[in-house]
């Protein structure tokens, strides 16, 4: 998917996870507001608090690393602003909650600011049929692709 326009949301269907191994999802994405931030959102569930994650961030010689209860996979300082964004092991764990890795490599006033991210819903699933990337200002020519490994 390209985008044509200033987008807020993407929206993948058409997929059952239990066809994969794992789901991978890859974007590169310029910003159109300072405070950039994404979401990821499964199964058309928008609920924040159904989502935590553990946070790991660095830029400008900051390190920080927390526990959040969001869906959260992106923070791109800088309206203008590049990133590449990396969300793959997307898949069902064996309790029924989804799980991805989200690495995001994007341009900060301050420098290069890489943030990585190990992600779950809470509401328990069978399988992934639809993958939501929700942002407050992608812009035109931000592309994505979702790609899985086949069973």
């Amino acid at each position: 998917y390209t985008a044509t326009d200033t987008i807020t949301s993407v929206t993948f269907t058409g997929f059952d996870s239990d066809d994969y191994y794992s789901l991978r999802l890859l974007g590169f994405v310029k910003t159109t507001t300072n405070d950039c931030w994404g979401n990821i959102y499964i199964n058309g569930d928008e609920n924040d608090s159904n989502y935590y994650r553990e946070l790991l961030r660095d830029y400008g010689g900051t390190h920080e690393i927390s526990n959040q209860n969001n869906p959260g996979i992106s923070w791109i300082v800088d309206n203008g602003g590049n990133a590449t964004i990396d969300i793959d092991n997307i898949n069902v764990d064996l309790s029924g909650n989804p799980r991805w890795m989200a690495r995001v490599m994007g341009d900060s006033s301050s420098g290069l600011r890489v943030d990585q991210s190990f992600g779950m819903g809470t509401t328990v699933i069978s399988s992934i049929t639809s993958i939501k990337l929700k942002t407050n200002g992608w812009a035109a020519g931000s592309n994505f692709i979702l790609m899985g490994l086949k069973k």
